[in-house]
This record gives structure tokens, C-alpha cells and sequence, in this order.
């Protein structure tokens, strides 16, 4: 996996690891117009082996180009992960009215995954946009608060042909 690992401190002695990866999708792009399309079983196993392998503690994943069809437990196992996620959709990246080559229907979304055996509390913000973007706080036992965000912005297309 070519992603980023970092650490936070927490308090002294301990810290969170964070992993960030754009993945340029989780499932084959020949499946991208599929409305139950399946998953990328090679790229799904070696990011979850090097998560688990390094223990990392949070994870946030770009472009992921997965749909409603596609569960949580299809991505990481819910019983060590806690996942937001945010698809594509036309409310994420509405049509132009003005020049329907600047949507593209099937690709972008975000995903957070937070290790369910920390001992902190994680909660999604809402946000009130209309893009691929999610949130989430997360509390320490001593109160501490970390908010993570991460978010997809959809690049132009282009006519060429103007």
C-alpha cells in the first residue's frame, strides 16, 4: 500500500496511528457502472492486511467509488471497526444543468474507519454540504476532542469538443 502513516499523542505514552490513502477505487473499474458491482478483492486484502498488520487505529480512504450495495463488513470486519462513509450520489455531485459532461455519476466517496476496541467515543458531524465530505469527533476518556475530516472534490470534465 503507498498511503500515509502517521501518529497523534494522545496523552504522553500513548497516541492514535493514522493511515490515509487515496485508493482510487474498491472495486474494479470495469464495474463502475454496475449498480451491484463487486469488490476489488485484491486491493480490499492487501490494505486490510497492512491496517491489521500495523495496527493502525483510523483509517480514511478517498475515491473509493463504492455504492449502497456494497456493506461495511465488505470493506473491514464491524467488530474491529467502526465505519462513516459517504458515496457518491447526485445530492454529493448534482448534474449541470448547463453541461451534463461535468457529472460523473459513478466514482468519488470518502470513508473513515475508527478501531472499535479504542477506548474512545466516535460520532459523525453532520455537514451540511452537498459535497463528498464526512466528519467525525472523537472523545478520549479524559475529554480530550479530535475532529477528522476528510473529503473528495470531483474534477471538472472538460468538452473538448467546444
Amino acid at each position: 500500500s503507498s498511503g500515509i502513516n502517521a501518529e497523534w499523542p494522545l496523552r504522553p505514552g500513548s497516541s492514535l496511528s493514522l493511515y490515509y490513502q487515496n485508493v482510487q477505487g474498491l472495486i474494479p473499474f470495469g464495474q463502475l457502472g454496475e449498480t451491484n458491482p463487486i469488490l476489488d478483492t485484491t486491493k480490499i486484502l492487501e490494505m486490510s492486511t497492512y491496517v491489521m498488520q500495523n495496527k493502525i487505529d483510523i483509517v480514511i480512504l478517498n475515491e473509493t467509488w463504492l455504492k449502497r450495495s456494497i456493506f461495511d463488513n465488505e470493506i473491514f470486519p464491524l467488530t474491529q471497526f467502526k465505519i462513516f462513509r459517504k458515496d457518491r450520489t447526485a445530492w454529493t455531485h448534482p448534474p449541470d444543468p448547463t453541461n451534463p459532461k461535468r457529472f460523473r455519476k459513478n466514482g468519488g466517496g470518502v470513508l473513515i474507519a475508527v478501531r472499535s476496541d479504542l477506548d474512545i467515543i466516535s460520532k459523525e458531524i453532520k455537514v451540511g454540504s452537498g459535497a463528498e465530505i464526512i466528519a467525525i469527533e472523537l472523545t478520549t476518556p479524559s475529554g480530550a476532542k479530535f475532529i477528522i475530516c476528510t473529503c473528495y472534490r470531483l474534477r471538472l470534465c472538460v468538452d473538448t469538443t467546444a
